[in-house]
């Protein structure tokens, strides 16, 4: 398993430390290189036989995809609707 470990360790690594940046454009980069390292994971569990380690990395993808929703997909709180808007119009004027 010399190049599967080589290969998650790194990634893990990586994403590890761009979750703990302190600037957002870092941080966020960080589900997307622990989603990258998942096909180690997966290849490691199946050639080894380990469910376990498959259970494991189930738990990871599903961490990494919920980061990802959470700073890719999902609007962000005081971000700019680019959406149409109502027009309001009062009476009287």
């Amino acid at each position: 398993m010399g190049l599967d470990l080589l290969w998650i360790g790194m990634w893990g690594a990586v994403a590890a430390w761009l979750s703990q940046s302190r600037t957002e454009a870092l941080r966020r980069w960080a589900s997307v290189l622990g989603l990258a390292g998942l096909p180690w994971w997966f290849h490691a569990a199946w050639t080894q036989g380990d469910w376990r380690l498959l259970a494991i990395s189930l738990l990871y993808m599903a961490a990494w995809l919920r980061g990802a929703w959470v700073h890719w997909r999902a609007p962000q709180p005081g971000a700019v609707d680019a959406g149409l808007g109502t027009i309001q119009i009062t009476p009287g004027r």
